[in-house]
């Protein structure tokens, strides 16, 4: 009687991606707050950006005609999703140390290798999702390769505004990056950015908004003798996170968040999520609507072709060298509906 093997089911495997999806974001990115992993029955990443609202009601006196106003407009936004998808392999030396040894028919139990494997193709696959969304934020473009090719597989271009501290004199900004400790000055191009960027939209930068950066450019703020000048009345100390953040408040900014987690390509190097040198204002809408989401469409390999992420452990007996594959994949991309709410600032070479 041969070995039989035991390992999860695709839908027992289904049933604990809540759990895993969780471990996998286990620093709890706040970009998903306003840019939430969605599910949709449909072919395409599609969304609405419409018009602004614009003008004042039309004064029409007793017995006058009600003037017609024009309609909204809007555009519609389409993007062919990303194809994404790998697998991990359970080889044939693993089965072959798990198995007892002279026990015809035994069970090999591999669900803990499943688990595992399947726990690091989701944290893969939660990367690649925020990657993708902290890179069109910050660069406004986005593309992805084929592992090892010059193959394009993804790619998306976006209106996302964008200033440069050193460079955008003319709208205000202080004239010096951040790193430049002794001229710049970060509260000035923060109420820059906002009075020029708030302007004919319904986003608002001020509290509630949130400023995202890596620990190095939040420590430029730190370090910025006008920032402790601001705080200690003159006198140039080092502050707090807790002195900025009460700055900020002061002057109607949004809240500085650090999001200094990143992740180890397959060489080994690391890439923040929010590179060196940029600041991505996120700003707040009326009734709190998200700026944008993540949107996973239809796939063909999961059952009905149903929208999300796809799941599923191959196991051929009749294949030589044995072995099981774990896969997993998802279709999708991101849209933003309301680009006016993202503002990127360049404040380091």
């Amino acid at each position: 009687m041969p070995y039989q093997v035991q390992y999860p089911t695709n839908y027992e495997l289904k049933l604990l991606e809540p759990d895993l999806i969780q471990d996998a974001m286990l620093t709890a990115d706040p970009i998903f707050q306003q840019f939430p992993i969605t599910s949709k029955p449909v072919s395409m990443v599609e969304w609405i950006i419409r018009e602004n609202i614009k003008g004042l009601q039309a004064a029409r006196g007793y017995d006058g005609q009600l003037p017609r106003i024009q309609n909204l407009g809007a555009n519609l936004l389409s993007m062919i999703p990303g194809v994404y998808g790998e697998q991990s392999v359970i080889g044939e030396r693993e089965l072959t140390t798990r198995a007892p040894y002279n026990a015809p028919g035994a069970v090999i139990n591999v669900d803990d290798i499943v688990v595992e494997r399947q726990k690091i193709l989701i944290t893969r696959e939660v990367s690649r999702i925020r990657v993708n969304i902290w890179t069109l934020l910050t660069m406004g473009i986005f593309s992805v390769y084929a592992p090892g090719t010059n193959a394009l597989q993804h790619a998306g271009q976006y209106d996302i505004r964008s200033a440069n501290t050193s460079t955008d004199t003319s709208i205000g900004m202080s004239g010096a990056y951040w790193s430049d400790a002794s001229n710049a000055n970060p509260i000035v191009d923060l109420l820059a950015m906002k009075v020029n960027f708030e302007k004919g939209t319904s986003c608002r930068f001020g509290s509630g908004s949130s400023i995202f950066m890596n620990q190095k450019t939040y420590n430029y703020i730190l370090n910025s003798s006008k920032i402790g000048t601001r705080i200690f009345a003159g006198k140039n100390l080092l502050p707090s996170a807790a002195d900025v953040a009460n700055l900020f408040a002061n002057y109607e900014l949004g809240k500085p968040v650090v999001v200094n987690d990143g992740y180890l390509d397959d060489n080994n190097v690391w890439h923040y999520y929010v590179p060196d040198g940029y600041a991505v204002a996120v700003g707040t809408r009326p009734n709190n609507d998200m700026i944008g989401e993540y949107i996973q469409t239809r796939n063909a390999n999961d059952p009905n072709m149903a929208p999300g992420p796809f799941i599923k452990v191959i196991d051929d007996p009749d294949k030589t060298p044995r072995n099981i594959e774990i896969h997993r994949g998802h279709n999708g991309g991101p849209a933003i509906y309301y680009p006016n709410g993202v503002v990127t600032m360049k404040i380091a070479a």
